[in-house]
């Protein structure tokens, strides 16, 4: 716990002096409570470590929420800590002040509430003894948010001959937690089953996979070579060998030689409803679930086994068993149709130069520099981005988005907060709805320098030109897709960030090198498009692949 974020006020002032006076704790100061969090979200993803999260009381901590919730299903560990009134001053008509203790209790691991009285020795050891639980509890599996809620009293400020003072011997408390194993019997039941069923597939879903689990997927694929089908956002490109187009092929697709004997799965959120409607209607006759939470999650309503295991033990487990009797047809059947519609696609772009936001992310995935961090936004770049994601990324790359909740609301905070904690490039592709509605994420001392930003902007809401239902109605325009006519060259000047507005592939291309130069400093690209036009493209786009496929 390195970290802070920082939001001032007065109620918070005894965490802020605590923290601003600590001598190895990094600050950062940020007004805005609700993009504070998206930052603070951000950088514990990327750092996949806790960040101190401050505020004051009342409405304060209420903007909180949105990320807090997003990191409640991202599983990242956030200790939010929040000032407030002493409770007998609460509903007694004084400002800045609401019903504040558990009031995130839905979406945090836990919820503490700190004793009034700093001097008495059993209130300092409840103190250490609460703050080291959290920690605890913020870093074991699951990981996710822990609120803290300090209510104080007058003064909040030390007097002029008052020193702050860390201990040099912090009291720790240590835990060691039990890892969790299936027995010899339960092990010769899996194997027996993965035997049984030839036919045989991998799903992963969203999350930030260690070099444990890659290694050992790729040991398990060399032994026993089956599709695993992944996502942009499930960051398996890493591996050897994946299926990155499996939307597109079972969009529409009502045939069950897809379908798998035995499904295994692991992690979380799926983006497409193609594959989710798929599994769903072709039922796999087994399906094994890797998770060591207790939660039963089964979005494809089909789990018949939940394996309370790591995902890197369950196939270190299995890696070196190459008995499992896999299906080679079954195999080729997925290798052969990735392969296709990744070469249809490529020859689409080749045969179609047309200006628009599909080319635009289909170029920049060609181009995308080693080590780079991608953040997408949600609506229509995370479907874009997943739909174009080909196997010829580079390996190095990690790819970002807030899909636990799945909000425009704090993407270009999130992305800040990454680019913050790490050296490397960052990039974030996003809709004008989620950069206008996040502008706020601007307001801070430092921007860095390693952040580049891709705005697509049709001024409006054009994923609901695609949604069934909304297409059609006559108050599409009104009130779904709620038309502006921003440009962000306005915020790239109050905030001096260099600025482009591209109108066409080829000056793209041009800029590109220097975009994607990490020795240049924070850079807006703005790509402006129709909102109708932009549908008809990717409408355009899909069928011509579907008819080929």
């Amino acid at each position: 716990m390195s970290r802070v974020v920082i939001c001032p006020g007065s109620r918070s002032a005894p965490l802020t002096l605590a923290f601003a006076s600590h001598p190895t704790i990094q600050k950062f100061v940020v007004s805005d409570e609700r993009s504070a969090a998206y930052m603070a979200l951000g950088m514990a993803q990327s750092l996949q470590e806790p960040v101190v999260l401050i505020c004051t009381s009342g409405t304060a901590a209420l903007n909180f929420y949105p990320a807090i919730a997003e990191a409640f299903y991202q599983k990242i560990p956030l200790l939010i800590f929040t000032g407030d009134r002493p409770p007998e001053w609460i509903d007694q008509g004084n400002g800045q002040s609401i019903r504040q203790f558990e009031v995130f209790r839905n979406h945090v691991k836990a919820s503490y509430q700190m004793p009034l009285d700093y001097v008495h020795k059993d209130s300092i050891w409840q103190i250490n003894r609460n703050v080291n639980e959290a920690i605890l509890k913020a870093t074991t599996f699951p990981f996710g948010p822990i609120h803290i809620n300090f209510p104080f009293r007058e003064p909040f400020y030390p007097l002029d001959n008052q020193e702050i003072k860390f201990s040099d011997q912090p009291h720790i408390i240590h835990f060691y937690a039990n890892q969790s194993s299936l027995t010899k019997d339960s092990w010769q039941e899996i194997i027996l089953l993965l035997q049984a069923n030839p036919k045989k597939l991998i799903l992963a879903g969203f999350g930030f996979p260690n070099r444990k689990l890659i290694n050992a997927l790729n040991a398990f694929q060399y032994n026993n070579p089956i599709p695993v089908i992944c996502e942009s956002t499930s960051n398996l490109h890493k591996l050897s060998s994946t299926i990155l187009q499996a939307e597109t092929i079972l969009k529409g697709n009502t045939n069950q030689d897809f379908s798998p004997q035995l499904l295994i799965t692991f992690g979380g959120e799926i983006i497409s409803k193609h594959i989710k409607n798929y599994f769903r209607n072709y039922n796999s006759k087994l399906h094994f679930h890797i998770s060591n939470e207790d939660v039963i999650y089964d979005p494809l309503q089909s789990i018949t086994h939940h394996i309370k295991l790591a995902p890197e033990d369950f196939f270190i487990e299995l890696s070196n068993k190459s008995f499992l009797n896999t299906d080679s047809d079954f195999l080729n059947i997925w290798k052969q149709e990735n392969e296709k519609l990744k070469k249809l696609k490529n020859e689409y772009f080749k045969n179609n130069q047309d200006w628009n936001e599909l080319s635009a992310i289909h170029r920049l995935i060609q181009v995308i520099p080693a080590n780079t961090a991608i953040h997408v936004g949600n609506s229509m770049p995370i479907r874009y981005f997943n739909i174009l994601l080909n196997n010829e990324i580079n390996e190095n790359i990690e790819i970002f988005s807030n899909r636990g909740t799945s909000g425009i609301d704090g993407s270009v905070s999130s992305a800040i907060g990454g680019a913050l904690v790490n050296e490397k490039l960052n990039v974030l592709l996003l809709g004008d709805m989620s950069f206008f509605y996040d502008r706020n994420a601007f307001w801070i001392q430092n921007l860095p320098d390693n952040l580049r930003i891709i705005v697509f902007n049709n001024h409006g809401g054009g994923i609901f030109r695609l949604v069934e239902g909304s297409s059609v109605r006559p108050e599409l325009e009104t009130y779904f897709e709620t038309k502006q006519n921003l440009k962000a060259i306005h915020l790239a000047q109050e905030y001096g960030i260099k600025y482009y507005n591209i109108t066409n592939l080829k000056e793209f291309e041009h800029i590109l090198p220097d975009f994607l130069d990490l020795k240049k400093k924070i850079q807006i690209i703005e790509i402006e498009t129709n909102t109708k036009e932009s549908a008809n493209i990717f409408k355009k786009f899909i069928s011509a692949i579907e008819k080929n496929k």
